[in-house]
């Protein structure tokens, strides 16, 4: 049994960087702001199995608590008095971060902000990077022989791992690979079939390659569990944030 692990510290940093971004607090002010100043809409949601999303409308931004005043677009919601999930777009990317909404005052829902929120491309599934989780990885077995490769990001739909280049012989465009087992922390989930996309060397470190694949056969209920998983993943480092600041 083989193990292979991209190495560098650098370039596990630039791509995380690539992959999503942790607002500055300048940043973070301009993009509150603007919620309310244009009124966008904010999607809520509690991060259990099956949850809705749910639909208000931003009314004003308070500063000095880090609280959002929100005007529900439905007829009802039962999310006060819990923590939520808060997901909103702006220009091409996804914004995320965590909140506790409160009953409301004259129609009006408060949700106080935890410190951080984070930005990601959009995208039509969520991938997140390899430090939002404690195990990421894809076991390839091809007979007798199995290997485990370490994974960069993942999401539903596929997953990127960063290798040394001598590598890429085994991973070149349109290589397909089946029975592959995908772990993410303690779950595990089967895909049956995988499709290499790209094999790209890297400009700052032409001894490492990037190597793209996508679940191209996956059960949809496998694929729904992961996606569960991915956005507990985010939950928690979100959540993780609020306890170190």
């Amino acid at each position: 049994m083989k193990v292979f692990y991209k190495k560098g510290a650098f370039m596990q940093k630039a791509k995380k960087k690539k992959i999503f971004k942790s607002l500055d607090a300048e940043e973070k002010l301009e993009r509150l702001t603007s919620l309310a100043e244009y009124k966008r809409e904010l999607q809520i949601w509690e991060n259990v199995e099956n949850s809705k999303r749910e639909f208000f409308e931003v009314q004003d931004f308070k500063q000095d608590s880090d609280t959002l005043i929100l005007k529900l677009k439905g007829k009802e919601t039962n999310l006060p008095g819990k923590q939520v999930l808060i997901n909103f777009e702006v220009e091409g990317h996804e914004f995320f971060s965590v909140g506790n909404l409160k009953a409301p005052k004259e129609s009006l829902y408060q949700l106080a902000l935890v410190p951080k929120i984070f930005r990601f491309e959009k995208r039509k599934y969520m991938r997140i990077p390899n430090d939002f989780a404690r195990r990421m990885s894809i076991k390839i077995s091809e007979g007798e022989s199995v290997n485990y490769f370490k994974l960069d990001n993942v999401s539903p739909d596929g997953a990127a791992m960063i290798l040394s280049s001598e590598k890429g012989r085994y991973f070149k465009p349109q290589t397909k690979i089946k029975s592959l087992v995908l772990e993410l922390n303690e779950q595990i989930y089967k895909v049956a079939n995988a499709v290499i996309q790209h094999a790209t060397i890297l400009e700052d470190s032409p001894e490492l390659i990037k190597v793209g694949m996508r679940f191209k056969e996956i059960d949809q209920r496998e694929k729904r569990a992961l996606a569960r998983e991915v956005q507990n993943c985010l939950y928690k480092a979100l959540k993780k944030d609020e306890k170190d600041s």
